[in-house]
């Protein structure tokens, strides 16, 4: 056997090996450089089923309103707050309730901020956000209503 009778098993062998190369590299290339986005770890816009938005050095978390049914509404929010205690004016309409916001994070609790609202389950409502002389900002936040249990505390309750 001569060198000229191998020669052509190799290269087909080879060119055989490239191809499934090339293949395998061209259908599975872009994930192995590009990050999986379930495997990204970033809180600060990790939101539930609300609104995020940020009023000067201030981040509002998953600002959620919850209705009673019977005309008030919650509000269920975060704020990320990396300054001294800040006192955050939350107006619906032409009512203005006051949060205060301290260092770190804080969150609303039950019947800290209410609302007088014809606002229905469903509705986005635009709540207003401001503190100091940080320039507001508006926020359409959604309404719920207390049937999801992680909410339920949050739906004014009526006397």
């Amino acid at each position: 056997m001569g060198l000229d009778e191998g020669f052509p098993v190799k290269l087909r062998t080879l060119a055989t090996a490239a191809i499934a190369t090339a293949l395998l590299v061209g259908t599975t290339g872009c994930g192995m450089i590009t990050p999986v986005a379930t495997q990204l770890q970033s809180n600060e816009d990790l939101t539930s089923d609300g609104q995020n938005a940020q009023v000067g050095d201030i981040a509002i978390r998953n600002a959620i309103l919850v209705s009673n049914g019977d005309g008030k509404v919650g509000l269920s929010a975060s704020f990320v707050n990396d300054a001294n205690l800040v006192f955050l004016d939350i107006t619906l309409g032409e009512q203005t309730a006051e949060f205060g916001a301290y260092d770190g994070a804080s969150k609303t609790e039950p019947g800290d901020v209410e609302f007088t609202s014809d606002a229905q389950p469903g509705d986005l409502v635009d709540v207003y956000f401001q503190y100091g002389t940080a320039e507001g900002v508006l926020v359409s936040v959604p309404v719920l209503d207390g049937l999801l249990p992680e909410y339920a505390e949050y739906a004014p309750v009526t006397y």
